[in-house]
């Protein structure tokens, strides 16, 4: 996309792990670097983050392929034995910053934090960066 104001906005939610229909808590020490992965894998991406909490991350990207590039790479990490109590799924969205919404980039904050939390899937993409994605990486492979 040409458009200089056009981003890649990133819902990552960390899921609850049940076990016997009981939640499955996970320690500080491994919530922690769990946050860390997250951070580091976020920022090699050059993601910026736009809010947090323990159970989500609000994330832009000016590049759709670093941002899926991103949730790969933070999936890839997550899949490790030593996250096997943290269950993340990420929902990627584009847009434009400014529509008939109030907030800037409301639509696609919306559509990224929706089909994450609602579409079955290890990572959820909207049907512009599915486009915007294999645009960008024509010639890669």
């Amino acid at each position: 996309m040409d458009d200089p104001a056009f981003t890649t906005i990133m819902f990552l939610a960390k899921e609850p792990l049940y076990a016997n229909y009981k939640v499955v808590h996970t320690s500080a020490d491994t919530m922690t670097e769990f946050q860390e992965v997250v951070r580091h894998n976020l920022h090699t991406c050059d993601g910026r983050i736009g809010k947090e909490n323990e159970n989500h991350f609000l994330v832009s990207f000016k590049s759709v392929s670093k941002a899926v590039s991103a949730a790969l790479k933070i999936k890839t990490k997550i899949n490790e034995p030593e996250f096997d109590t943290i269950s993340l799924k990420p929902g990627l969205s584009a847009g434009v910053p400014v529509t008939e919404k109030k907030s800037i980039f409301e639509d696609t904050i919306n559509l990224a934090e929706r089909i994450c939390t609602m579409i079955p899937g290890e990572i959820i993409i909207s049907a512009d960066v599915a486009a915007l994605s294999g645009s960008e990486n024509v010639h890669t492979f």
